[in-house]
């Protein structure tokens, strides 16, 4: 690959790179699903080896779909379809389940039986003498994760949720919910209705003889799934329970495979996904005539974007293309470009741009790739780390292949760049969600306060996040959390949010005021007082539950937005509680903010956050127009 031009109508813009590599990037793939629903082309039960005369297909009402419901004992065997499957970094499973429970007179609710796998991974093998040899990893009625295997050690860090010694009640009787299991080589993080439950990490270096990678394997090499019970199930009769929609998922979950709760449709609470289109539909865009929004990336922050992406199919070329200039408009002056990139591994731009900086994981046949990259979700990232940009698109196709392409090369060090996707004979549809200028977090990483809500007051607190000095309301601010709390708790054992002139301890710190999640705030801490603290200015909307709002809070979706103009800072809350409602809008409006500098912090008492991202959110308004 050669740089012959070095503007975006470049001569060589039809050339086709050579075949790469067949290397194999760690993404997600969904390798089966079980959701009971049979036809004359799918016979009923054609989907497992075996099944106990106990197991029922019936339709339930509140899901209005088919379940798998299981009278008190036994259980259906399905051929493991992980195996031979290559888990590069881990492995999930989800599923809806519903355990009953007898209720008295009286409305008392008998106890279930908290031991009985829902689902597990095993085998039926024996010794000669008969005795059970195989390994075995189930999940219980308790939220127990559970491993264990004749001679080796058993459970270790995988006994939280031991029913001898604690009952968690996280699947209450007679009510569906939603579970999620994530699997890697180091941990695992158990979300039941969308929320964290239990979750377990091992470094590389820990003194100890169990691994996480076993369970990896375990369920990579154990030659059965069982639902609703596994190989030692004994004919004693315990409760009843469906389950409905197990999905076994190839590596890591994305926050849409776990944030649900079981709905009235089959669904989940999850939003809708909201598209920016760029382009036409028909994929008719000649080159230089069709370019999405201008996303602008301050020094050392990274723009994220995630789309789908549409092609005409004639060329290996026709898809998406990345565009990194200079912080101007097209045709204008100042305007400069530092590279073009195109999706097949082909680019051109200024001095700087060096063909062999493209490197690539998962390419090989070009006309394998023109069919493949129809209907692609493309997870693209542009970086800048000091006066270096680098670029990661990592496009996942409907059959699961993945191509991964990487570049990078000098930029400016300080100052503003631009970014933006142009089509040729393509057509994009961006998700605004996923489209932003900020960090984006794994679920768990970014955690304000322990997953078991134990934080005392001022011991947990996020990051720092400086705030521009001026936020339109056009690209506001945000930031996306979880807020867990112990459901039982008051209403202040939510999220904070801390607005301070620096960090905790940071020359100067001075805050200009503490809100909580209640609607309630204290103005001028940090050792100085504000100002205008006499004749503050400021006003809470809000129209909450407070009778119902601790468990309204608990496990909500939070969405904190941000706009500011001289002394003035806005936050409008937009939270969606586990049943997929919205609660009431709530908006703290500050005009009495200390001048200079300004940001803002999360802190949590007897809760716990999740944060998910944070930045800059140009389609924040498409997202949230009807909410």
């Amino acid at each position: 690959m050669v740089a012959l031009s070095f503007t975006a109508c470049g001569d060589d813009w039809g050339r086709q790179d050579d075949p790469a590599g067949g290397q194999i990037y760690p993404s997600k793939t969904t390798v089966a699903t079980y959701d009971f629903e049979y036809s004359e082309e799918k016979p009923e039960y054609s989907d497992m080896i075996s099944h106990d005369e106990s197991c029922e297909v019936t339709n339930d009402e509140t899901l209005a779909s088919n379940v798998l419901h299981i009278n008190g004992k036994g259980g259906a065997k399905i051929a493991n379809p992980f195996n031979g499957v290559k888990l590069q970094n881990g492995a999930a499973i989800t599923f809806a389940v519903k355990i009953d429970a007898a209720v008295a007179e009286d409305g008392t609710v008998a106890d279930v039986d908290l031991t009985r796998p829902l689902i597990s991974f095993g085998s039926d093998e024996k010794d000669a003498a008969g005795n059970d040899i195989s390994a075995h990893f189930y999940i219980t009625a308790n939220g127990q994760v559970v491993y264990n295997k004749p001679t080796q050690l058993q459970s270790l860090n995988l006994n939280e949720n031991d029913p001898a010694s604690v009952k968690t009640g996280i699947l209450s009787p007679n009510e569906w919910h939603f579970v999620a299991l994530q699997l890697s080589t180091e941990g695992y993080q158990l979300y039941v209705d969308g929320k964290k439950s239990l979750s377990g990490y091992q470094t590389s270096s820990s003194a100890t003889s169990f691994q996480y990678k076993t369970l990896v394997d375990s369920i990579n090499s154990l030659p059965y799934i069982y639902i609703g019970g596994d190989s030692k199930l004994t004919a004693e009769e315990t409760n009843t329970v469906s389950i409905d929609d197990v999905t076994l998922i190839r590596n890591m979950m994305e926050e849409k495979d776990w944030n649900k709760v079981p709905t009235g449709n089959g669904g989940s609470t999850e939003d809708e996904a909201v598209y920016v289109p760029v382009g036409p539909e028909d994929c008719s865009a000649a080159w230089w005539s069709a370019w999405s929004d201008y996303f602008v990336i301050p020094a050392n922050q990274t723009f994220h974007t995630k789309f789908i992406n549409h092609t005409s199919g004639a060329d290996n070329w026709h898809n998406w293309n990345l565009v990194v200039a200079t912080d101007a408009d097209r045709g204008a002056a100042g305007y400069s470009e530092y590279f073009v990139l195109r999706s097949d591994l082909f680019g051109w731009g200024n001095a700087d741009y060096n063909a062999d900086n493209i490197t690539n994981e998962g390419y090989g046949d070009w006309e394998q790739f023109k069919k493949n990259m129809e209907g692609a979700t493309v997870d693209m990232t542009v970086e800048r780390r000091g006066a270096e940009v680098y670029v990661t698109a990592v496009a996942t196709c409907k059959d699961g292949t993945v191509y991964k392409e990487m570049y990078h090369q000098p930029c400016a060090a300080d100052g503003n760049i631009r970014a933006f996707l142009a089509c040729d004979h393509s057509y994009l549809q961006l998700n605004a969600a996923e489209t932003f200028v900020g960090e984006e977090y794994a679920s768990g990483s970014a955690l304000v306060g322990p997953a078991d809500c134990s934080a005392a007051w001022w011991t947990a607190f996020s990051k720092y996040y400086p705030l521009n000095s001026s936020i339109s309301d056009d690209c506001p601010f945000v930031i996306q959390f979880v807020n867990n709390n112990s459901g039982s708790g008051k209403n202040w054992n939510n999220w904070l949010v801390v607005c301070s002139t620096a960090d905790r301890g940071g020359d100067g710190y001075f805050e200009n005021f503490v809100i909580r999640s209640d609607a309630y705030a204290w103005f001028g801490a940090g050792g100085n007082i504000n100002e205008n603290t006499a004749n503050l200015d400021f006003k809470i909307t809000q129209s909450f539950n407070f009778d119902s709002y601790v468990n309204d809070m608990h496990g909500a979706m939070c969405y904190l937005k941000f706009t500011r103009s001289g002394n003035s800072l806005t936050m409008d809350a937009k939270q969606r509680k586990e049943n997929g409602e919205y609660m009431p809008d709530f908006q703290f409006q500050f005009n009495s903010m200390k001048e200079g500098n300004a940001g803002f912090f999360l802190t949590a008492e007897l809760a716990s956050l999740d944060v998910l991202k944070a930045g800059y959110f140009p389609y924040y308004k498409l997202l949230f127009e009807n909410k």
